[in-house]
């Protein structure tokens, strides 16, 4: 099955994105050819290999960051809620691609919250933030 991409609609759902990683398709044109690398030319279907949480994580941020860049009237709940419902429909995907492949990956679970990673993406992204304390204000020790 080739892999497809639908962008979101106006609920801010992606419907269908591409499933896992196809192995080594950003290989430098001098790199020996191993046995993990996928071959362009053929007709057999690419070999599905599972993408880690924090790798659909950051593909879901930077595409919805780059998404609303020109409207900085969005506001941060707004943003929370695109975020989650984005990055959880990765994960949905990437569980069906796992399944589908019969991957010895488990499933990822869906989260319920942003990591601190994400949340400061997200406000180095929308203000001019000098730092940011994670510690809630406590002495490095």
């Amino acid at each position: 099955m080739p892999a497809t991409e639908n962008r979101p609609g106006n609920h801010g759902a992606a419907s269908e994105e591409f499933r896992g990683s196809d192995l080594n398709l950003n290989a430098h044109p001098t790199t020996a050819a191993t046995e993990d690398t996928v071959n362009l030319t053929s007709t057999s279907p690419a070999r599905f290999a599972p993408t880690s949480a924090e790798t659909l994580t950051e593909r879901a941020v930077i595409r919805y960051l780059s998404e609303i860049v020109d409207s900085p009237r969005v506001s941060l709940g707004t943003i929370r809620d695109a975020l989650l419902q984005r990055i959880n429909a990765e994960f949905a995907l990437e569980n069906a691609g796992r399944s589908e492949s019969h991957s010895s990956s488990g499933p990822i679970q869906k989260i319920q919250s942003l990591d601190e990673r994400t949340v400061t993406r997200v406000l180095l992204a929308r203000h001019r933030i000098v730092s940011i304390d994670l510690s809630g204000g406590r002495p490095r020790t």
